[in-house]
């Protein structure tokens, strides 16, 4: 395998680090949105995607594949970033699809939290409803493939502790700023797909 110490040792690097960073921070609520999406459409549903939530055509009901994939399809390109990292390809962008599809959850229960003070209405406590069973089953199922996906990332930094932590810093406030404008503007601008 390649030695890719150097790779994180020049300023273009971290350029293109930045914007790969802007551009998969705009794009994360959608991915999530899409998993919904695909799901819906999977059982015949004919869904559209919003930027922050998933429309169903009138008379139908949210489901459990629906919702569900929207969670996992998340986690799932988090670890295709994670795949990536291991196998030294497109490191450049693999470490903030990673580090940015990883938190996506987790910062909307934040945000939720903050917000509504509950986190009655996420997915997960959709999908408990659905299913019958605790959200925090649900809850701790998701919260495992996080935790998880941190461990990897983390097991995989070996450039020098600044660079590592800028190369997970980065990525992260750069998804919680740009994130936080984005459902602001639409909010604001656009009330009829928030």
């Amino acid at each position: 395998m390649k030695d890719d110490s150097e790779l994180f040792a020049t300023r273009s690097n971290w350029i293109l680090i930045l914007a790969a960073s802007i551009l998969i921070a705009l794009i994360a609520i959608p991915i999530h949105e899409l998993g919904h999406v695909i799901g819906y459409r999977l059982t015949g549903v004919a869904a559209r995607i919003a930027y922050e939530h998933t429309i169903l055509p009138a008379g139908a009901r949210f489901g459990l594949s629906g919702t569900a994939f929207g969670v996992l399809s998340t986690y799932i390109v988090s670890y295709v970033g994670i795949v990536l990292i291991y196998r030294k390809r497109w490191l450049l962008v693999s470490y903030p699809l990673a580090v940015i599809l990883s938190l996506v959850r987790v910062l909307a229960s934040i945000n939720y939290l903050i917000r509504f003070h509950t986190l009655a209405g996420l997915d997960e406590c959709q999908m408990a409803t659905f299913t019958g069973l605790n959200p925090y089953l649900w809850y701790v199922a998701f919260g495992a493939l996080f935790v998880a996906a941190w461990i990897l990332i983390i097991r995989s930094l070996r450039y020098g502790i600044l660079r590592n932590f800028l190369l997970c810093a980065i990525p992260a406030s750069l998804y919680i700023v740009i994130s936080t404008f984005c459902l602001y503007v639409v909010g604001k601008y656009f009330p009829q797909t928030a």
